[in-house]
């Protein structure tokens, strides 16, 4: 699990140390050695994309095919072509959307999560358009190496790349504070939400998800619309969720939707 305090500072420290070197001389494999030209194991550094958008595919591909020391090893529409790709060739860096539905291998926090587990050595960076600060959560919670909103400049993804390709994390200051923010309860942002909820709040959640309105749980429950009421604020206001379909978006990607069925 990502620390706040821990990226933060790997990032600083990592931009600070390699800034130079990199800027100038491209990056490589394994830190910032300032030899140029080549990585210090003299190979190009091998970035793979899953996205499925064509179009996103391509911005990035042209990215990296313009950048010194990096090589465009292979592209994914889904998880159903990206996992015969990876056991052909693992590259040192996955660029991968988080949505990407219909794929054999499913997709989300579940599909990161599982990358992370089969792959512990591949560096992974995931671009997503979502900006649920719960989900987004979930993802660093998996451990990736970065993690960037799609809105972001081409600089930011070079600087990302750079960055992990040097060893350390990357994750967006729009994320951060996305995060941060949802964290008003005090506790530390990079607690499980769920873990925060009281018995009573998971419940009010859980009834949510099966489609009971404020006033029918209320009746079921024998506590009043008021109670009940607060109870879905303060979970909502604990796991950063600001609508309904945030609710089910969380829902969906941290596997509370299927407790609820």
């Amino acid at each position: 699990m990502l620390m706040a305090s821990a990226f933060c500072d790997q990032e600083r420290s990592v931009s600070h140390r390699c800034g130079r070197a990199i800027m100038a001389t491209g990056w490589t494999r394994d830190g910032c050695d300032g030899t140029g030209g080549a990585s210090r194991h003299g190979h190009a550094i091998r970035i793979m994309i899953a996205d499925d958008h064509a179009l996103v595919r391509m911005g990035i591909g042209s990215l990296v095919t313009g950048m010194r020391d990096a090589s465009l090893c292979g592209e994914a529409d889904s998880s159903t072509t990206l996992m015969p790709l990876l056991e052909r060739q693992l590259p040192d860096i996955l660029v991968t959307d988080l949505m990407m539905p219909g794929g054999d291998h499913g997709d989300g926090v579940a599909m990161v999560a599982g990358l992370r587990r089969r792959y512990p050595a591949l560096k992974i960076i995931v671009l997503t358009m979502l900006v649920n600060p719960a989900v987004l959560r979930l993802v660093l919670d998996t451990g990736v190496h970065g993690l960037l909103l799609k809105c972001i400049a081409r600089r930011q993804l070079a600087l990302a790349l750079r960055v992990v390709a040097a060893g350390g994390t990357f994750v967006d200051r729009s994320v951060r504070s996305a995060v941060c923010a949802a964290s008003g309860d005090g506790a530390p942002w990079w607690q499980s939400g769920l873990d925060r909820l009281s018995r009573r709040e998971r419940e009010v959640l859980l009834l949510c998800l099966r489609g009971l309105s404020v006033t029918e749980i209320a009746g079921l429950r024998n506590r009043s619309i008021k109670t009940i009421s607060q109870q879905k604020v303060t979970a909502f206001h604990k796991l950063g969720l600001g609508s309904d379909r945030a609710l089910f978006e969380f829902a969906e990607q941290s596997g509370l939707m299927q407790r609820a069925r």
